[in-house]
């Protein structure tokens, strides 16, 4: 239900041919879905706002949080702005998508459907990604070991995509503030949320059939068939 064409470069072949194609074709509104709420990271600057560009076209509402914040840093200001977007969620579950660079394609409520049905018994699902970013070595070995992760090469936590339990989500991410980001990514909020992941062992997981989330942003080659 979200692509995620992640990175700070420019060549990413599989997010512009969903990019061109998603926007190029008539949306039709989807049904309102009572049981989920979107939220998205947003303070403003000019590069940011995709993810609401495509959810508006749904007809999808998106809480937004973040816009009182000029200066940003992930490993700070990330945590601290879903923590705020999630005191303003009533419903059982939340979906979490990057604004700069997240699509999403369709109606929020296959995401739930896939949620409980394909990931009985978790409470938070992270979108997986081929890069183990950031770079250390004891997440790799970590997430390589976790069940499940030797069906694809999408075998590592992204944090730029999520779907859990509102109230799971909101402890978790009170635990991610407490976290030191990693000197090998001091800016990035990811090490801090993988520095997590073996204290919930059986709470958190990985999308590694990208049945939720597609994170195609280091992905190249034509591996996907997109249908109008």
């Amino acid at each position: 239900m979200v692509v995620h064409g992640h990175g700070n470069h420019d060549l990413k072949p599989i997010f512009d041919a969903v990019h061109a194609a998603f926007f190029e074709q008539r949306v039709d509104p989807v049904e309102p879905v009572r049981d989920l709420t979107v939220i998205t990271c947003n303070n403003g600057h000019p590069s940011l706002g995709l993810l609401e560009k495509s959810a508006e076209l749904l007809g999808v509402d998106v809480v937004v949080a973040g816009a009182d914040r000029k200066e940003w840093v992930n490993a700070v200001d990330k945590p601290l702005a879903i923590l705020e977007a999630l005191d303003l969620v009533e419903t059982k579950f939340t979906m979490y998508a990057d604004s700069r660079d997240c699509i999403l394609i369709g109606t929020p409520q296959r995401a739930i459907d896939s949620f409980r049905s394909d990931f009985p018994g978790k409470q938070l699902i992270f979108g997986a990604d081929i890069v183990n970013w950031p770079p250390v070595s004891r997440f790799a070995k970590y997430e390589k070991q976790l069940s499940g992760s030797n069906v694809s090469r999408y075998r590592f936590l992204n944090g730029g995509c999520w779907i859990g339990r509102t109230s799971f989500c909101r402890g978790f991410f009170e635990e991610v503030l407490e976290g030191d980001p990693v000197s090998e990514a001091p800016d990035s909020e990811q090490g801090l949320l993988k520095a997590l992941l073996p204290r919930f062992p059986d709470e958190i997981g990985l999308d590694y059939g990208t049945r939720i989330f597609f994170n195609c942003g280091f992905v190249a080659g034509d591996i996907i068939e997109i249908k109008k």
